[in-house]
């Protein structure tokens, strides 16, 4: 499953726009009050709204060998998130093995750089923007996580990634994931951002087409 554009609010555009230019050095467009973030294969459409009280979660999948060249370029523009005893890395086994780095980007949106072991993406160029390779993860809040996963492998015919749980499942596959969390549940590594349930429009491919609309206010739609 591919993830090809995730649309979603933004306080302010302008400075939501200079983050992604020029903190993460992605291509990015305004016109008006939307900016469209290019992200690889990939877009992030930010419109204008009201200001955000909740958050919500993007993963970048960077090149499978570039983990050190990530933080060594991610560090002097941005604070690395922690936990625990100060960790900023996060290294995971087997579905996810995988390796990640958490910031905090505009309107409280929790970012992730991600290698993952399993595409097997190496890469010899320079780390800059332009290996941010694609939108990998999205989160959706929602009142019923199970009924939403159900929704969706019965319209896209995904499958759960990492297992079902009543407060966090994952739908799809190395290459895109729909990160589906109870609502108001803190994304990790916080412990007070609570996921957002509208206002997350998601486009992806590779998958039957179809659509799935929450009563929570977000959408996920796969093109004929």
């Amino acid at each position: 499953m591919r993830i090809d554009d995730v649309r979603m609010g933004t306080a302010d555009v302008t400075q939501a726009a200079a983050f992604y230019r020029d903190v993460l050095d992605l291509p990015v467009a305004v016109a008006g009050p939307r900016a469209t973030v290019t992200v690889g294969r990939s877009t992030v459409t930010l419109d204008e709204r009201l200001p955000i009280e909740e958050s919500n979660h993007l993963a970048f999948t960077i090149p499978s060998n570039r983990f050190a060249d990530a933080k060594a370029w991610l560090q002097p523009r941005v604070e690395l998130m922690s936990w625990g005893g100060g960790e900023s890395e996060l290294r995971l086994g087997e579905p996810w093995n995988s390796e990640s780095l958490y910031f905090l980007g505009p309107d409280r949106v929790i970012l992730e750089l991600i290698t993952r072991a399993h595409l097997d993406n190496p890469s010899e160029e320079p780390f800059s923007g332009a290996q941010l390779l694609c939108v990998s993860e999205v989160g959706l809040g929602a009142p019923d996580v199970g009924q939403a996963f159900a929704s969706a492998r019965r319209t896209f015919g995904v499958e759960t990634f990492a297992g079902e749980s009543r407060h966090f499942t994952t739908a799809g596959d190395q290459d895109g994931l729909l990160i589906f969390v109870t609502t108001g549940r803190p994304w990790f590594p916080t412990a007070d951002m609570g996921a957002r349930s509208g206002g997350v429009h998601v486009t992806i491919s590779g998958v039957s087409p179809g659509a799935v609309t929450s009563e929570a206010g977000w959408s996920v739609t796969a093109p004929t």
